[in-house]
């Protein structure tokens, strides 16, 4: 409900407006062309008031709607002030705290509400980070037109243009992106290493299949005297007949059948 109220309070606004360009803090922005100038030496601080509109008139007795924007004398952090501590400089008001955006910036939107004259008035302000001297964006007026008060706050500030010196998304980015780009370059790099070493490992001949067998098995312990000692070598093989035991004729050493009588000399 509340989004649809500014909406349409956005959409009642003026179309034509006045621009408003000041070189000493270096900012222009655009005015609705209903408010109409007005000096800041009728208010209380005139000094801090650098720009101040007037919407109505201010010589009856109704309250009117006022538009103001004032340095704020120095630069902003991106530290937020407290509730508490917005209510110290405004006795009498409460006050509320939303975001709005500004050149991708999230801005604090402080609302406060109090009775002045007997009269319920509603403000509405917001601060801005300007690179040179950081500013201020006021509107107030009776708390029944609080959503066009917001309104015209709100349309100030989407036309304001300046320098800031808070960095924004997009430059913040910027100043990653070589980071970004020498990460992946080395995941690249790394990437490609991997590959390569996968690719040789590949390649090489699988080792050779180690089988189980006796000389890589480890040499049992003795169980006995006899296992100890060293074994004793296998008896020579069995000469042959050297004389064939029919016949009596010697044969010739490594024959198996005898020349003359033709025996199998390996017969008994």
């Amino acid at each position: 409900m509340r989004s649809v109220l500014l909406t349409l309070a956005l959409m009642a606004l003026p179309l034509s407006a006045a621009e408003l360009r000041d070189p000493f803090f270096g900012f222009t922005t655009r005015i609705p062309e209903s408010f109409q100038k007005f000096s800041p030496l009728h208010l209380r601080y005139p000094k801090r008031i650098d720009h101040c509109y007037l919407l109505g008139d201010p010589k009856d007795d109704q309250p009117d709607v006022m538009l103001a924007i004032h340095g704020l004398g120095g630069t902003l952090t991106q530290e937020q002030m407290s509730l508490r501590e917005v209510e110290s400089f405004a006795s009498g008001f409460r006050f509320t705290k939303e975001e709005v955006t500004w050149k991708d910036l999230d801005l604090p939107l402080y609302t406060g509400r109090g009775v002045l004259n007997q009269i319920d008035l509603v403000t509405v302000a917001v601060q801005v980070p300007l690179q040179r001297q950081a500013i201020q964006i006021t509107a107030a007026g009776p708390a029944h037109r609080y959503y066009e008060i917001l309104g015209y706050a709100r349309f100030v500030l989407d036309h304001l243009e300046g320098e800031t010196n808070w960095k924004t998304g997009a430059q913040r980015l910027a100043e990653l992106a070589p980071s970004l780009i020498r990460l992946a370059i080395t995941l690249v790099i790394v990437g490609g290493v991997i590959i390569l070493l996968v690719r040789r490992q590949r390649r090489r001949p699988p080792p050779p299949m180690l089988v189980p067998g006796p000389a890589l098995l480890p040499p049992r312990p003795p169980t006995s005297e006899s296992d100890a000692r060293e074994p004793s070598p296998p008896p020579p093989p069995e000469e042959l007949i050297p004389v064939c035991p029919t016949c009596g004729l010697r044969v010739t050493h490594g024959r198996r059948r005898c020349m003359n009588c033709g025996r199998d000399l390996a017969t008994p």
